[in-house]
């Protein structure tokens, strides 16, 4: 398990930094994760010009693609009420809609995070086909590093807790071990801040809520992971009884029509 991890961890950085000394040989910025600006550039030089629409057209396919990936995940993995109870909450979320309308590349790193977590609980339900999921893991963790700067610290502590681990919601070993990552992607973040040389007040100003939303749909899927389904409301087809309550009167003077 840990070997197919590591195969795909590795063809996933190796090609990034490949990426990077061929496209880019001496960048200007190079701070910031090159997945999304050459992903555009392919999208001008097919269409022939330097639409605004490219851009914009992967924004909207990130932000649609974290939503669907969140839905179906728990769908699949618990039931279909929480799917579209953690599908609302997102989507009810103001900064996620803002944020991937601003086509910031921090959407498409909320999807990779949240693929890699989900694609590691996957082995647990189908384990006729765990090396695949795995290597699926392996590259959706090597893409949040080749998205943003702030991958490669989750990167790591993905590899450093979860690598060979047994994740699945019945697990509470497994379960413990992925709200660690959650918890300590942010506490990495806040040595960033204490090192930045950038003014504290400006930094935090300009990406505390960027960071807070890279987590929010994992934290979403880990909480429906970790929580109980909801009981199932009665069926339409039931009805009360007669001494049920007030919506058992309808049927019952109904009867009495009939038999007058």
């Amino acid at each position: 398990m840990i070997a197919f991890f590591l195969v795909a961890l590795l063809l996933s950085l190796i090609s990034g930094v490949l990426a990077t000394f061929i496209f880019l040989p001496s960048p200007r910025n190079d701070c910031r994760g090159l997945l999304l600006p050459l992903s555009i550039v392919r999208g001008w030089k097919y269409s022939g010009n330097d639409s605004i629409y490219i851009p914009a057209a992967f924004a909207l396919l990130f932000t649609l693609l974290t939503l669907g990936l969140l839905l179906c995940a728990l769908m699949f993995l618990r039931r279909r009420i929480q799917g579209y109870l953690a599908a609302m909450i997102l989507l009810g979320t103001p900064l996620f809609i803002m944020m991937g309308a601003s086509q910031l590349a921090d959407v498409p790193l909320a999807f990779f995070m949240l693929a890699t977590l989900v694609l590691l609980f996957l082995p647990a339900r189908s384990p006729g086909n765990r090396s695949g999921a795995l290597v699926l893991s392996g590259i959706a963790a090597g893409l949040c590093a080749w998205t943003k700067n702030e991958g490669l610290l989750f990167l790591l502590i993905v590899y450093l807790l979860l690598a060979g681990a047994r994740i699945d919601d019945r697990d509470r070993t497994g379960l413990v071990r992925t709200a660690a990552v959650l918890l300590l992607t942010p506490a990495g973040y806040f040595f960033v801040y204490v090192l930045t040389p950038l003014d504290l007040g400006y930094h935090l100003a300009t990406s505390l809520n960027r960071l807070f939303l890279q987590l929010w749909p994992s934290v979403i899927f880990l909480f429906f992971m970790v929580a109980g389904a909801p009981e199932r409301a009665a069926s339409a087809g039931e009805r009360p009884g007669p001494g049920a309550g007030p919506g058992s009167s309808m049927p019952e003077k109904r009867r009495r029509r009939r038999v007058r």
